[in-house]
Parts: structure tokens; C-alpha cells; sequence
């Protein structure tokens, strides 16, 4: 999709719905709330804001804290995946590492 506009969002969040709740729950613990329209996040929830937005690339991230094991980070990584290569043309996606503390991966 051509939005006419060379933006591109390099800190776009997302979160799973297996994450969602964990989401709100940090968000609520630092004084942020989610608006309850960004729940459950939605590959087609982040399209219609991109394209209102004139944004034409967003390069998703998962916010800090929310994969906390080498397992979660993993999931998270092919979902972020997938949907790059769903969307190609409109996704690019930063690597979850989990803890940095956990050199042994697990």
C-alpha cells in the first residue's frame, strides 16, 4: 500500500494478546493507562493507525518487561515474524532478547 508519505515509525509497540494483560498491568503500575481501543493489539489496529498517520513503515517492538523468559522472547520474535512476512511492504521488527541477565536462556 502506497500511503504517499516515506515515514517510517522505528518505535511502533506491540503486544500479543497472550500479553495484553500483562501489558495493562505494567502500563497501570507506572501511572499509564492503555487506551482500551489499543486492547487487544491487532496487526489491522496498527495498519489503520499507520495509514492515518501517513506512516508508511513501522518497525514493531515489543515493550520492555513483557517478555521476561527466553521462551516468551523467542514466541514473540516468530509472531513478529509472521507478520513481517504477512505485511512486508508495511512491517520490519526489532529483536526480543528477554532478560539481558539470562545467559543461559532460560
Amino acid at each position: 500500500m502506497d500511503t504517499g508519505s516515506n515515514r517510517i515509525d522505528i518505535h511502533h509497540h506491540f503486544f500479543p494478546s497472550s500479553l495484553s494483560r500483562v501489558k495493562s498491568a505494567q502500563s497501570q503500575s507506572v501511572g499509564f493507562r492503555t487506551p482500551p481501543e489499543n486492547l487487544p493489539w491487532t496487526v489491522d489496529l496498527s495498519l489503520r493507525a499507520m495509514d492515518s498517520l501517513g506512516i508508511r513503515l513501522a518497525v514493531l517492538s515489543l515493550p520492555a518487561g513483557i517478555a521476561e523468559t527466553f521462551d516468551e522472547a523467542r514466541d514473540v520474535n516468530k509472531f513478529m515474524y509472521e507478520i513481517v512476512q504477512q505485511h512486508q511492504d508495511r512491517f520490519a521488527f526489532w529483536g526480543c532478547l528477554g532478560d539481558w541477565r539470562d545467559v543461559k536462556g532460560h
